[in-house]
């Protein structure tokens, strides 16, 4: 039995709530201002780590999910780190998706897109 898949690989987006860390907290309202600065409509919060506060910017994100193609089989591992070096610098992450009863499986990345 052959199966062959044809077709675009589409890209699911979903909005989340992403953090940043800004540094050294000097004070509460200059935590929010440099938050806001950088990401529009992002609030920023004091918040300790050890013996300082770090200023932690909240923010609105959207999370990109796209396959990387139909694969024989697929190593969680491997998919991770094709994910990690295809979307440098974007927190990305893989894993491995099986067309049910079928020996295909697709490596799905996640990956901040805004």
């Amino acid at each position: 039995i052959m199966v062959v898949v044809t077709g675009a690989v589409m890209a699911m987006v979903v909005g989340d709530r992403c953090k940043e860390d800004l540094g050294i907290c000097q004070a509460k309202d200059a935590c929010n201002s440099k938050c806001s600065k950088i990401h529009q409509g992002g609030h920023g919060i004091c918040e300790p780590n050890g013996a300082m506060n770090h200023c932690l910017c909240y923010y609105d994100c959207e999370i990109c999910e796209k396959g990387l193609g139909v694969l024989g089989s697929c190593n969680e591992t491997q998919c991770n780190s094709d994910c990690a070096s295809k979307y440098p610098g974007k927190g990305a992450t893989g894993y491995c998706f099986s067309i049910v009863e079928t020996p295909y499986n697709n490596c799905y990345c996640c990956y901040y897109c805004s």
